[in-house]
């Protein structure tokens, strides 16, 4: 804390104002911190949003021939590599999340 005189020899400062534009500078510190997070994480939720949805309309062709099986099998592959580093990958946004 602060005190509102500081006394350095024989001049006494006033801090109040000091204070004040302090408590604005970090006020919007933290304004812009926050939207910068915000924006990340939501590139982010958007991006594995996107790349699920994009695995499921793979998963969801119709099998009619040997390719319509090589592309499901590939979607299941990125599927499970998705899946094995999901927490990796929604851990950070929780963090981010929490830090908002």
């Amino acid at each position: 804390m602060i005190p509102n005189l500081v006394e350095a020899g024989i001049i006494l400062f006033r801090t109040e104002n000091l204070k004040v534009n302090f408590e604005k500078l970090a006020r919007a510190w933290k304004d812009i911190y926050a939207t910068n997070l915000n924006t990340k994480a939501r590139l982010e939720l958007q991006q594995l949003t996107t790349f699920m949805n994009d695995i499921q309309g793979q998963m969801n062709l119709e099998i009619k021939d040997l390719t319509a099986v090589r592309k499901i099998m590939k979607a299941l592959s990125q599927f499970r590599e998705l899946e094995s580093n999901f927490d990796m990958k929604v851990f950070p946004l929780e963090e981010i999340y929490q830090n908002l």
